[in-house]
């Protein structure tokens, strides 16, 4: 019963790293998008001002 519920607790360790490593893609990822945008908003502000004058 103890091996069983090692080999239970070593694959929910894998698990978790696996979703760590994930989530860490899908974090960089969202950032990247976020400055993206934050750059195409400065680009469109800037060209708003510019048709304005």
């Amino acid at each position: 019963m103890i091996n069983s519920v090692e080999s239970e607790l070593g694959q929910i360790r894998s698990d978790l790293e696996r979703q760590n490593h994930e989530y860490k893609i899908l974090m960089d990822q969202k950032t990247h998008l976020e400055m993206e945008i934050a750059t195409y908003k400065r680009l469109l502000d800037g060209h708003d001002i510019q048709y304005v004058h």
